[in-house]
Order: structure tokens, then sequence, then C-alpha cells
């Protein structure tokens, strides 16, 4: 990967490279995300290929983008002999992409693929150092070449010499010298044109219609041509660099500021401008709001669904409302899913909005179920609910009527967002009328969410046709299917064909497996089918069925005393199944200890005291004790049985070194029962083992281990937690477990850890001893606060380390509302003398502080020292400082910081919204003669938040709206 400025020289050096290193290899180029995801997919990135990705940023930023980094990443991972390589620029594609901390992270996929192990980044400098510049001088020399020398002798001065070699420096003279010099007024209109279409999301080059009805609005009445066909002569000469009267348009007949590309020969061209333009037109002081010429010629001449996105975006950004609608619309009709949902957001509240949502209910596509979902969601909360069963009738009518899962989805698509009752009614009948050609298998999966969706109207009638139909249809001799089926028609209130799915259960008794029988048993006894059970259980289930199956077993004797049958229940254990039943399971099966610890109750509640004892032996000595939880149902069984030489069999296993716990919490039930059980030194050992894991310094780790340990054991649970803290841990780690003991009721033991800490910290941070001064107080530990002041451990604090927190500020503030006043002057006169001012924002929180408590000597050093010597870098920082002095009354120090010219300084592009609205506040509130100007920077750069602006927008003059309604937005063309 190779990112710098444009013509530095990057696609050259990528080129030198593969000819060098790869010569012979298949070399592929896409252009777009789905080019690429498209290659992938099919195959095509394998051992010895090439993968061209210069200008990778569009790839990366195509709405596919950032699938299509996770699909490249993938490759490169798992796919051998695959050589990549790109170019990007530094800025803004490179900060743009690697930017962590945004909202959402919504490029978190391209950052990794970016800056992870599979890539390789190489910088190429914008300017030649001294070593470069000798090296350049003397290739020129060897090689006689005039182009070389002149480049050298151009760029020696600022080091820019591949770009004077290309000409990209004279090119944007020549274009920031404006119309009437090196470029005719036509020509620079139609440059900038494609220059600010690119910038507000045209990323397909434009065509000449687009660029000559942006250019011609933008003309003077005498510049304008005599004939409407005028551009095709200017932007020839752009990109060929000659005009028709053989003047020159390019830059060293090399250069030239657009360049036309076509789909195939023949075809109309389109126009990219020049890289070196593009990037270096755009300073940050200025930002491409667009004249109303151009946004209606990007409105009327776009047809690319992706631009149509971007284009919508910027437009919204910018407060240019209906232009984004119009945007939509063409997106939408495009097909485009999420432009209909933005349809109806941005019109509720105008008059006609229910307009926009009867179309776009009318045109949506309704093929697509969860797209259709969002869209019914969208229209439900904009109170739309004619447009909601318009779009749910179209949805009804284009499902297949015979598909249950279709038309079970859609029902409850439409139930969840209120669609009228008839439209569900007609979906539901219309299933009911295609009954014969339904699939029966798919019935049980949708029965019950379509009772729900007609429950207590008539359409609640249709149910009945299915519900037999899936009875009819039932394999009776699937276990799990049948007991779900007469479960569902059960809940659904269908007793009729609950009754015949029992009466072909009954019938195929005899051909049903015993071992499956307790199960069916037990579904009929649920649903009160008693002459069924008892033919179930005429089949002798108690003779027949397997023993080994602890579940199956289980469920049989249970199902035997459910029934009364005490022959049955005198056949099973007959056959003595505490002898056979596996007490280890299945790996899969994590219940078995639940499943045999029942069974044990039944039979102590049967008296069947051998069998109890068999069992309970065998599964002492071998079940399975990974599981704590299994241990500790268990160990509670067998003490509450009184079997206390089973207990003491169980812990001689020492299952504690055997099972595997990633929370804590899972050991509950087992330190209880320990206890319980009077296993002291096993729960010892294990509460040690939990404290020796647990990470003191994570506050939520710490609370719950704390609370686990107290509840089971109290003073003794948490004894080698305090242990370890005091021999191994720093103190200044252990202050959220004073607060942790505390919450838990261990007051004592909170005491004397926080006397512990006061005495033993060394040099703590700001945030250590905001939290104990803050904290400590308020539960009770106010001597242990006194023992931190009088150590003097707030004259070790490092006032300058601290300075990019707001911690410093929360500091002083707690000493003042503790009442001790002298240690917060003495501390705030060092943090004003010392603190570091290239963080603004933590500098604006001190002096709030110390103003709100009049500490008026240390307030008046820090306002000298941040007017004067604040890093004007961050627009939030700016802003804070600002609010700050005025509500000091430093007029003076406002007045110096607004001298300092902070607007040049800010960095405009990676500032928020909020960001750039609290400095426009706050340059307003100081009388700034350049606010004004600024939001209007602000807000055509979509840099503002757009409510303000709502409903109706700005122009794109910066002027406000007149009101627009949906009917004028789909009037225009």
């Amino acid at each position: 990967m190779l990112t710098g400025d444009s013509s530095t020289g990057k696609t050259r050096a990528l080129y030198e490279a593969v000819v060098a290193v790869a010569p012979g290899r298949r070399l592929l180029r896409p252009v777009t995300a789905r080019a690429l995801l498209d290659l992938i997919a099919a195959g095509e990135v394998g051992d010895g290929c090439v993968l061209w990705l210069n200008e990778v940023q569009r790839v990366l930023l195509d709405r596919e983008g950032d699938d299509a980094a996770v699909a490249l990443t993938s490759v490169l991972e798992e796919q051998p002999g695959i050589v990549a390589v790109a170019a990007l620029w530094e800025d803004p594609y490179w900060r743009q992409f690697t930017a962590q901390g945004q909202p959402g992270d919504p490029a978190r996929h391209t950052r990794a693929l970016l800056t992870g192990p599979h890539a390789r980044r190489f910088r190429v400098p914008r300017r030649f150092g001294a070593e470069e510049l000798g090296r350049w001088r003397r290739l020129a020399r060897e090689h006689e070449d005039a182009r070389l020398d002149s480049a050298g002798r151009a760029g020696a001065a600022d080091g820019q010499v591949v770009q004077h070699l290309s000409g990209g420096p004279e090119l944007l003279d020549a274009y920031l010298s404006g119309p009437d010099g090196h470029f005719t007024p036509r020509e620079h209109a139609l440059l900038t044109a494609a220059l600010d279409a690119r910038r507000l999301g045209h990323q397909t080059p434009p065509g000449a219609a687009l660029l000559a009805a942006a250019a011609d609005g933008s003309l003077a009445p005498h510049d304008r041509a005599p004939h409407a066909e005028w551009a095709g002569a200017d932007l020839e000469a752009l990109t060929d660099g000659v005009r028709a009267d053989g003047s020159r348009a390019d830059i060293r007949r090399a250069l030239t500021p657009l360049r036309a590309v076509r789909e195939s020969a023949g075809a109309p061209a389109r126009y990219e401008p020049a890289d070196y333009l593009l990037q270096h037109t755009a300073p940050p002081h200025t930002a491409p709001a667009g004249t109303a010429a151009l946004w209606e010629a990007l409105v009327r001449h776009t047809d690319d669904p992706e631009d149509l996105h971007r284009l919508q975006a910027a437009a919204w950004r910018r407060g240019l409302f209906p232009y984004a609608l119009r945007f939509d619309l063409g997106a939408a009709l495009a097909g485009n899913d999420d432009a209909y949902v933005r349809i109806v957001e941005r019109t509720r509240r105008l008059p006609d909005g229910a307009s926009a949502a009867a179309w776009v209910a009318a045109h949506a596509d309704p093929s697509d179920g969860r797209a259709a979902e969002t869209l019914l969601t969208a229209l439900r909360e904009a109170g739309c609910q004619e447009a909601v069963d318009t779009l749910a009738r179209r949805l009804v009518a284009a499902v297949d009527p015979a598909d249950v899962r279709a038309v079970g989805e859609l029902a409850k698509r439409l139930t969840a967002v209120d669609t009228s009752a008839e439209v569900v009614d007609v979906l539901v009948e219309s299933l009911a009328a295609h009954v014969d050609r339904t699939d029966p298998r798919r019935i049980l999966w949708e029965l019950e969410d379509l009772a729900k969706a007609t429950a207590g109207r008539a359409a609640r009638r249709a149910i009945g046709p299915l519900a037999h139909r899936a009875v009819h249809h039932a394999d009776v001799t699937s276990t799990w299917h049948t007991t779900r089926l007469l479960g569902v028609l059960h809940t659904i209130g269908e007793p009729d064909a609950a009754a015949a799915l029992v009466s072909r259960l009954v019938a195929r008794a005899p051909d049903l497996d015993p071992d499956e029988l307790p199960w069916l048993i037990g579904a009929l006894q649920r649903v009160g089918a008693v002459r069924a059970v008892r033919a179930l259980l005429a089949q002798g289930p108690a003779s027949r069925a397997c023993l080994t199956d602890a579940g199956t077993v289980s469920r049989l004797l249970q199902a035997l005393r459910e029934a009364g049958d005490d022959d049955g229940v005198r056949t099973l254990l007959g056959r003595s199944p505490a002898r056979h039943i596996d007490v280890v399971g299945h790996p899969d099966f994590f219940d078995i200890a639940s499943v045999l610890c029942q069974f044990l109750t039944e039979l102590r509640e049967l008296g069947a005291e051998e069998e109890f004892a068999v069992l309970a032996a065998r599964v002492a000595r071998g079940a399975d004790l990974e599981d704590p939880g299994a241990l500790a149902m268990l160990l509670d069984l067998f003490h509450t049985t009184g079997e206390p030489g089973l207990v003491r069999l169980l812990l001689a296993r020492q299952p504690m070194t055997e099972f595997f716990y990633e929370d804590p919490g899972e050991l509950r039930a087992l330190l209880c029962v320990l206890l319980s059980v009077g296993a002291e030194g096993e729960y010892d050992a294990l509460v040690s083992d939990v404290a020796s894991h647990t990470n003191i310094a994570d506050p939520h780790a710490l609370g719950e281990v704390v609370e686990l340990l107290w509840e089971t054991g109290g003073e003794r649970g948490l004894a080698p937690l305090l242990a370890r803290a005091h021999t191994h841990t720093p103190p200044d780690e252990l202050v959220f477990l004073v607060q942790e003991l505390s919450l838990a009721g261990a007051d004592d033991t909170s005491a004397l850890l926080a006397k512990h800490i006061a005495e033993h910290l060394d040099r703590p941070d700001v945030d250590t001893l905001e939290f104990v001064l803050w904290v400590f107080p308020v539960i009770g530990h106010s001597e242990a606060v006194e023992t931190v002041v009088e150590r003097g451990l707030l004259d070790e604090v490092d006032a300058e380390r601290h300075q990019g927190r707001e911690s410093f500020a929360a500091l002083v503030d707690t000493l003042c509302a503790t009442g001790r006043r002298e240690a917060a002057e003495k501390l705030a006169a060092r943090a004003a003398a010392e603190a570091d001012l290239t963080h603004l924002y933590a500098i604006g929180s001190l002096l709030n502080t110390l103003n709100a408590h009049r500490l008026t000597d240390a307030r008046a050093v820090l306002i000298r020292r941040a007017a004067t010597g604040g890093e004007l870098t961050h627009a939030n920082s700016v802003a804070r400082l600002i609010e700050a002095f005025l509500a000091a009354g430093a007029t003076e120090a406002v007045e110096e910081v607004l001298r300092r010219d902070p607007l040049a300084h800010i960095d405009r592009e990676w500032a928020t919204e909020a960001c750039h609205e609290a400095l426009v506040t706050a340059l307003r509130k100081a009388g700034s003669p350049e606010a004004d100007a600024y939001a209007r920077w602000a807000r055509a750069a979509g840099k503002l938040p757009v409510e303000p602006c709502l409903p109706h927008g700005v122009r794109p003059d910066g002027g406000a709206a007149a009101p627009w309604t949906w009917a004028a937005v789909t009037e225009q063309p």
C-alpha cells in the first residue's frame, strides 16, 4: 500500500514494482467494490495473480466497500500466492479509512484490511530532501534529460520535484488564477463543475450534459455561448489540450485538466478532473456547497445508484432538503430500498407527507421481505396507516398463497406493524383457499403465528383446514414432530385436529419405538388425552424400554406415576434400572446431572431404597463432574437425603481440579453447597482459585467476584482475595475493591482495605486520587482520606502528565466539595502554572472548576497561559475555552484568542457536527466578526446538524428555503 499526495509518483512506482517482481503474472484490475466481490466470488483471485488496486478509494468508498474489505482480507489470509498492490491519498482517504472512535465505526473492516498483518504500507514523501535532490540531479545529468533537469530546478525550493515533473503545481496555478487567465471562462466553469461534482459525491465521471448545465448556470450572461451545444469544443480542449484556434489548454503539452473516459469505442465521453487539482483545490477554509445550477444538473443527469446515494447524503447534510429528496426519488426508482425509508422519514413533517408515504407504498418493491418490513415500520412510525395497509396489500398480492413459510413470515411482519386486521385476514384466508397445494411439513412451523395473527376474528376459521392438513400428513412415528404438533394444536385451540392426531397415534401404537413411548405419553398427559395415555401404556413400555438412557427411564417413571400405573412402576423397578443407566451420558447431554438427581429423588420417594443406593453409589463413583453446577446438585442431594458417605466419596474424587469455568458466577451454587455439607477445605481451595484469577484492576469483574464471595462465605470467602490484594497488588489498583466491598455489605473489611491503601499509595495518578477523595468519604472512610492528605500525596501528582483528562478538574472540585479548601488552592496553583496547554478541553474544564470555587489566583494564571499559549487545533476545545473565558468574565483573554485566529488553526475536516456547532455558538457569544462566515462554511460543508434547518432547509446560497411540498418535488423533472 503506497500512500501520499497526488502526483508524487505512486502509480508509476507500483507499475515499476509489478514489472520488476511479477512480470508474467495475470493482472486483475477491479474498479468498484462489486467488481472486486464478483472476482473473489468467482475464484478469479488466486495463486499467481496480481490484484491492481490503484486509487483504491474508488473501491472502498462504494456502499459495498466494507464488504469488499472483508472479502479481500479473507482471501489474503486463506489463499497463498496473491500479490495485491494499491495506492491511496494520505489525506483525506488514509485518515478517513483508518480513523477510530467514529460513531458506529463504519470503516472497521476497511481499517482492519489496511492496517492488518497482510498489508504493508509505504509512505511516498511529498517533498525530496537534500539527498534525494542530489540523486535526482545526478540522474538528470547521466541521462541528459531536460525534463528531469527542469523539474529538479523548479522543485529545488519546495522539494516537490515529482509534482513539477508532472506539471501539477503549474496546473493548480492556472486554475486558481481564475477565468480569463490560462483557461477561458467557459473552460474554467466546466472544470469547476467537474471538481465540485466529484467532491459532493458524484464519483462516476460526469458526462457533457451534466457539466454543461452546471457550468452554464454559473457563467455571467456575457460569457455564455450563443448556441446550446457549446460545451463539446471546450471539453475537447480541456481533454486534448488544444483549442480550435491552436492555442493550448494543457500544461507543457502533457498535462490536461480533464481526462475523457469511455465505456467502449464510440461511446459518449465522461470526464475526470486531474487528481492534482482535485486534491489541492479544496483547502480547509472552502467547501463545495455547489451552485443551484450544479445541484439541478446533478439531479437531472445522475443515474448511478451509488452516486445517487452519496449525493442525497451530501445534500441532506447541507440542509438542501428538496435536492436530497429528488436524489432519493431517483435512487428509489433505481431499486435502492433504503431510499424509500428515507423519503418517509424526511417528509413526515411536510403538510403532504401522507402523499409521500402513499407514493412510497405504491412503488416499493414487494419482493424483498426484510426491506419491506423496515419500510412498514417507518410508515407506521410516521403515522401513515393508509400507506401501511397499501403496502401490506401489495405484499399480500405478491406472496405465493400456497407457500406456508412465506405467508407465515408475512403475517408476523404485518401483525408487528399493526396492519389493519382485514389485510391480515385476506392473507390467511388465501392460504386456506390453497391448502391443498401447501407443504404440510411447513405448516407446523407457522401454525402458531398464523393463529395469533387472526386471533378473535373470522379469518381464524381458516386455521382449521391447515391444522387438519398438518395432522393428516404428520409422521406419527417421529416423536419430536408429533409431540411438537400436539402441543401447538393444544395451544392454538384446535381440539378436533388434536383428537385426529391422537387417534392416528393410538392406531400406530404397536409400531412405535418403546424408547419413544415415555416422551409421547408425557405429551399426551400434558394435553389431557387420558385414553390415549392408557393405550400407549398398554404397549408395555415398562417391560420393553431400554434402561441405559437416564432421560428415557426418568421420563417413563414420571409418566407411570402420573398415570397411577403402579404395576408399571413395579415392573420397571423390577428390571433394576439403577444397575443399567449410563451415569456418564453423551458429551452433548449437558444436563444429565439434573436428570440423575430427579431419578434418584423419584426412587427415594417411592421407597426403592436398594435401587437408590445402587444408583447413588454408581453416580458418586462415575458421574461426570466437569460442570460445577452438576457437582452442586449431587452434593446437595446426597446431603439432604442423609448420605454423608456419598458426599465424602464425591469429594474424594477432587472434582474441583476437573472442571473449567469462565464466569465465577457459575460457582455460586457449588460454593454455597460446599459450606452447607461441611467441606470447608474444598471451599477455601475454590475461593483461592477464584481470587488468584480475578483481575483486581477491572471494576466490573471485581464487583461480581466480591458479591459472589461475600454472599457465599462472608469474611471467609473474601479472605483469599484480600490476602492477594495486600500482598501482590499495587495499592492504587485496589480502590475499586474498597467500593465493591462496601456495596456488598463487608464494611469492616472495606475500611481495613481503605486504611491499607491510604498508608501505602505511592505517587498516585490523578484518577486514583480523585476516586479516593470522592468515594471514600461517601462510604464512611474519611480517616483514610485524612491519611492521604497528611502524607502529602497531592503534592506528588504530576500536573503536566494528566493534562489530557478532566480528572484534574474533578480532583480540585472534590477537594473543595469535601471541605479541603487549603489543599484545593495549593493544587489549583500548581495545575494553573504547570498544566500542558495542548489539550484545551481539559484546560477549559479546569478553568470552569476554578471559577466555580472562586480560586481567583490560580484562575488568573491559567487564563493568561491559555489565552496566549493554548493549542488551537480542536474545534470543541477552542469552543470550551472561549466559553470558560466568558464565564470567568475574561474578555481580554477572549480577544487574545480571537486575535490568534483560531479558525486558521482548527482541524475542520475531522471535527464532528457537534464540535463545529459548539464553536459557532462560542464565537457568536464572543462577538467574533467571523462567526457568521464560519457558520456559512460549516453549513456549506455539511458540518452542522441539520435539525435547525427542518423542515424546509436552506438554499444553495445559504439563505432560508421557501416552504415546499412533496408534490412540488415530484413535479420537477
